[in-house]
């Protein structure tokens, strides 16, 4: 094959990836989607824990084998909070 053919297969390529992309979206999502995760999305019988919130705006999901240790109140003015 000389170098126009391997140009030509390579351009076709890359439009039909391309068209199999916007395919892909077409029932309405967007790829810019913000991605939407609820604590009834994870699996239980996969994860032992438990949510822990932590007044900051976020909660977080903690093993049942975390090793919970006493934070110096020194730390804890800092702002240290786990």
């Amino acid at each position: 094959m000389n170098k126009k053919s391997i140009l030509a297969v390579v351009l076709v390529l890359t439009l039909l990836a391309g068209l199999m992309t916007t395919a892909a979206y077409a029932d309405g999502e967007s790829a810019d989607a913000p991605i939407k995760m609820d604590y009834h999305d994870m699996d239980n019988s996969v994860y032992e824990g438990a949510w822990v919130s932590t007044g900051l705006g976020f909660d977080l999901y903690l093993p049942v084998d975390w090793i919970l240790v006493n934070i110096p109140a020194e730390q804890a003015a800092a702002g240290l909070a786990f």
